[in-house]
């Protein structure tokens, strides 16, 4: 398959979120066996400890990888889908910290997977810092 429509995606991601946790993740891992990359946004390698809070306490946990578009965490605490999270991450190209903000979007036995608000920050900016 060399192309996928982003609105399959987008669909079978809501198929996902509608399934007990351990079917999320199998439908998951067999969509993204499909294409290598079915994401809308490439994905950047990033490793950094990050503390981030939620409606649920203040956690920590290990960034993965990161886009324009979101960020999967390392992190064995458990979210509920849609919860908000506010992070802030330090980049060597900014002399100030960014602060992130967004809702968990899938969650694995490995992580969460969070979807920046894009209302709230301009996925520009962190772009122009990722490249």
């Amino acid at each position: 398959m060399s192309f996928v429509d982003p609105n399959t995606v987008k669909l079978i991601t809501q198929i996902a979120e509608s399934l007990p946790p351990e079917l999320q993740e199998e439908l998951l891992l067999l969509a993204a066996s499909w294409k290598q990359d079915m994401r809308n946004a490439p994905r950047w390698h990033f490793v950094e400890v990050l503390g981030f809070t939620s409606s649920s306490g203040t956690h920590q946990g290990r960034v993965r990888n990161i886009s324009s578009t979101g960020i999967f965490i390392e992190s064995t605490s458990h979210f509920e889908m849609g919860e908000a999270i506010h992070m802030v991450l330090s980049f060597i190209s900014e002399t100030d910290p960014v602060n992130l903000y967004g809702h968990v979007a899938r969650q694995t036995s490995a992580g969460i997977g969070v979807r920046f608000d894009l209302s709230v920050m301009d996925s520009r900016f962190l772009e122009k810092i990722i490249h």
